[in-house]
């Protein structure tokens, strides 16, 4: 029979080798979208190789210079999403996407208001997309264009969406929204033939 000191210590056995199996290896997962190749590079902002060659040196130096932490948790999450965009298969693009919104989501979460929170809204808006999380997505592409106006792109997205799900009135609202804050965008002036 087991007493309970016995029964105690092996609980807590089973949580360390449970803990063990279960979290180390997921702590460790991210490691691929963390080595980069150089066209991984080529994809990536140019702040990102930076950041490659130079390493934490380089993170102090952008929080001293720009106000912003945590930003090394960008260029994988990105990394991780253009991994996903490469991938055919859905079923392959399970494992970067959800990699990529948690370092995109740890950027939002740790960096307060930096000057590229808007972008980074964006690329997880694409991650919820690509997941099928269609709600999350309009939620960050939204959150974009309040922080940001002029970014017209995300107009795009948020119409694309929009016109996904069959809304072809509120594609139509974001367009017109859009060509207010920017009448001669390109991108928007295109979309006009879809909605």
């Amino acid at each position: 029979m087991i007493r309970r000191k016995q029964f105690g210590k092996l609980i807590l056995v089973t949580i360390g080798l449970l803990f063990t199996c279960v979290y180390v290896p997921l702590a460790f997962a991210a490691g691929p979208y963390g080595d980069y190749t150089e066209s991984d590079l080529r994809l990536l902002p140019p702040f990102c190789k930076i950041w490659v060659e130079h390493g934490r040196k380089h993170s102090i130096e952008r929080v001293k210079k720009y106000g912003y932490r945590n930003i090394q948790h960008l260029c994988p999450g990105l990394n991780a999403l253009n991994h996903a965009l490469k991938q055919t298969e859905k079923k392959k693009r399970t494992f970067p996407l959800g990699v990529a919104a948690d370092e995109l989501t740890y950027v939002l979460t740790h960096s307060g208001n930096f000057p590229l929170r808007p972008v980074v809204l964006r690329k997880r808006g694409k991650v919820y997309e690509m997941q099928g999380e269609i709600n999350m997505a309009i939620t960050d592409y939204k959150e974009a264009i309040k922080l940001r106006p002029k970014y017209t792109s995300v107009y795009a997205d948020l119409i694309d969406i929009y016109l996904k799900i069959g809304n072809k009135k509120e594609a139509a609202n974001i367009l017109k929204k859009g060509l207010k804050v920017n009448p001669k965008s390109k991108i928007l002036l295109k979309k006009q033939k879809n909605v």
